[in-house]
């Protein structure tokens, strides 16, 4: 027995649902499976045992991965070739593993863009830690111009109390 099932839907690529698919394709010993996405939709080619592959459409048409968004589910004989279950697992893992690479080649990419963006900034940091030196040592020069300031302006206000308290006669 062959069918052919559409699953359509906003949310049924990206999501796991032909691995999803394979997976329960295994428990039940199917044969023969396919599984491609086609435009906002999951084509799926499976055959065997009748009482199998009726097993595995009622699957499809009750179970979801968890993110699917799923508005319609067609099912139909099927009379084309289909291939061995082992051949589609074969052709499918490698898919996946170019994935893997191309996801792996674009976090490389960012991240040797984070560095150059961080070697970027340590640079701009450099001079704004000097210019921070600079600030800090001028700080200093005029708390140390100010201290001496109000100490000789108290002194010299000490003087003249004492000298205003000399002549009113305050001792």
């Amino acid at each position: 027995m062959k069918r052919r099932l559409v699953i359509k839907g906003d949310v049924v690529h990206d999501i796991g649902f032909r691995l999803f698919l394979y997976e329960h394709a295994e428990v039940l010993d199917i044969a023969e499976f396919q599984a491609r996405n086609v435009e906002r939709a999951v084509e799926v080619l499976v055959g065997g045992d009748e009482a199998e592959v009726a097993k595995f459409v009622e699957f499809v048409e009750q179970e979801r991965p968890e993110r699917a968004d799923v508005e319609d589910i067609e099912t139909e004989e099927y009379e084309g070739k289909i291939k061995p279950i082992e051949r589609f697992a074969q052709s499918f893992m490698l898919a996946q593993m170019g994935k893997f690479v191309n996801i792996g080649m674009e976090m490389l990419a960012t991240e040797k863009a984070i560095k150059k963006d961080t070697g970027k900034m340590l640079e701009k940091q450099d001079p704004l830690l000097e210019k921070q030196d600079e600030t800090l040592s001028e700080v200093k020069g005029l708390r140390e111009d100010l201290k001496s300031y109000m100490e000789e302006r108290f002194e010299r206000i000490e003087h003249e109390i004492s000298v205003i308290k000399e002549k009113i006669g305050v001792f």
